[in-house]
């Protein structure tokens, strides 16, 4: 990611959604610079100087059934280890 881009393989689901029934979508809703950001938030991801906050909507769609809430975070663990790339982490399903 180190020209601001986020590409589909980026997200960690790219192998996994291919030999399954899932569908997801992932677009970038906003960004953020480093210098633009309070210092708490920074400090609570980690972010280094140069590094940008972006803001994420990824939509996981599971065409048999409804996902859990589980299962929901696990893939959002999956795509979050893929994009994030500041010293501190927050996980949904850990």
């Amino acid at each position: 990611m180190g020209d601001g881009a986020i590409r589909y393989s980026d997200t960690g689901v790219g192998p996994y959604c291919k030999s399954s029934r899932f569908t997801v979508e992932v677009s970038v809703l906003s960004a953020t610079r480093y210098e633009d950001l309070p210092d708490s938030a920074r400090q609570r991801m980690g972010l280094a100087e140069g590094q940008q906050n972006v803001l994420v909507r990824v939509v996981l769609r599971d065409l048999d059934r409804t996902l859990t809430a589980a299962e929901a975070n696990l893939l959002r663990d999956r795509i979050y280890a893929g994009l994030h790339q500041g010293s501190v982490h927050e996980w949904a399903a850990r």
